[in-house]
């Protein structure tokens, strides 16, 4: 009976061994993955099926935000509160596309732009539906691409040649936690800034960004949020410069928001710390402060 009892025992044992494992980083779906440029130097991530469940993005709806990448997805004649499950922006420093998954059949495969001038373009066994300055292409009923009508061309026609995630931001990815809704990575420098915004105090700050050799963020969004950025520099002195200028953008807050006692705590909540070439960014923001935020959005709305 003993040995019985051992048999069944390691039995379960190794049925859970088999069983799925939790990931221990976020995931990109392999679809989208496959669409991915090799000389791409910026990945960012979005899960909307799990975005959609967090109590603070269904209160930021209710709040009615504009703009941003859910504008872009709307005049695209693309919802990302309905039938939109992952997004993965890729760029390689000079354009960007947005690459989707989703349940795209029952559209019919033909949105309805908020744009006047959509037309349909063909191109190989593809259809742009847009315009040259924005156009959606469907590549199968469930993933499609969003950009400029040239970026989509090109991806058209060099998608055969990818062979996957540069090694680099694969890396960065899988230092991210599996419970964020959204991340981001980037690899290398900024890439050169016009003359005209290099003037001024932005010209200053487009600067201190050029330190930057590569950069890792994170949030989940539950009752409260949880943001994570890493930033690696050239440097320890480019990390010590980016440091302080990043405390002193927290005191210019705490500054502007003292006046306002529902958010005055807002930028205490942020921690900067730096070790050597490295600089950490984290905040924790608690769902009282967030409702906070939500009520001036109420404001001005």
């Amino acid at each position: 009976m003993v040995i019985l009892a051992r048999l069944a025992l390691a039995g379960m044992l190794a049925l859970a061994a088999c069983g799925p494992r939790r990931p221990t980083h976020v995931t990109i779906d392999p679809g989208l993955a496959a669409l991915v440029a090799p000389d791409t130097v910026m990945l960012a991530g979005i899960r909307f099926d799990r975005l959609r469940q967090s109590r603070f993005y269904q209160k930021l709806l209710a709040a009615g935000p504009k703009g941003g990448i859910g504008q872009y997805l709307r005049e695209a004649g693309l919802d990302p509160n309905g039938d939109l499950w992952e997004g993965l922006i890729a760029s390689d420093g000079k354009e960007a596309v947005i690459l989707l998954r989703g349940r795209f059949s029952a559209m019919g495969l033909e949105p309805k732009l908020e744009r006047t001038g959509a037309q349909r373009m063909a191109y190989k066994n593809y259809m742009l539906i847009g315009d040259e300055q924005l156009a959606v292409t469907f590549l199968n009923p469930s993933t499609a691409a969003v950009s400029r009508a040239a970026v989509l061309r090109s991806l058209l026609e060099r998608r055969n040649e990818f062979t996957g995630l540069p090694r680099a931001l694969e890396d960065r990815i899988r230092t991210i936690e599996p419970e964020n809704q959204l991340w981001g990575v980037a690899i290398g420098g900024m890439p050169p800034l016009p003359e005209e915004a290099l003037q001024g105090d932005w010209g200053n700050f487009a600067q201190l960004l050029e330190r930057i050799r590569g950069v890792t963020a994170a949030a989940a969004l539950g009752d409260g949020v949880t943001i994570t950025g890493r930033a690696e520099c050239a440097s320890p002195e480019d990390a010590e410069t980016l440091e302080t200028a990043a405390r002193g953008i927290l005191g210019l807050a705490r500054l502007t928001l003292r006046d306002r006692p529902g958010l005055a705590s807002l930028s205490d909540l942020v921690a900067v710390s730096r070790q050597e070439s490295r600089l950490a960014i984290d905040a924790s923001i608690p769902p009282e402060v967030l409702e906070r935020l939500l009520e001036e959005m109420r404001r001005t709305r």
